[in-house]
């Protein structure tokens, strides 16, 4: 004897990308020396996180050394 099973949409987990919080990024393309694009990638592997978060951090640091303020967008 079959036993009735629940409908493939009660059952299957939702597939996709998840949603985003926050602000979307946009996406930016920058050239590197060979030079630059290694020690990007050693300071990547040493910290544990990703290129671009290695850019955003740097860029953050400097602004706040060279007292550089931007106003904060709204989305």
């Amino acid at each position: 004897m079959e036993i009735p099973s629940e409908p493939k949409a009660a059952t299957a987990a939702k597939r996709g990308r998840p949603k985003k919080i926050g602000p979307l990024k946009s996406a930016t393309s920058f050239r590197l020396s060979a030079q630059e694009r290694r020690l990007l990638e050693a300071l990547a592997d040493d910290t544990g996180i990703s290129q671009t978060s290695v850019v955003e951090q740097s860029l953050r640091d400097m602004a706040k050394r060279r007292g550089v303020k931007v106003e904060a967008t709204s989305t």
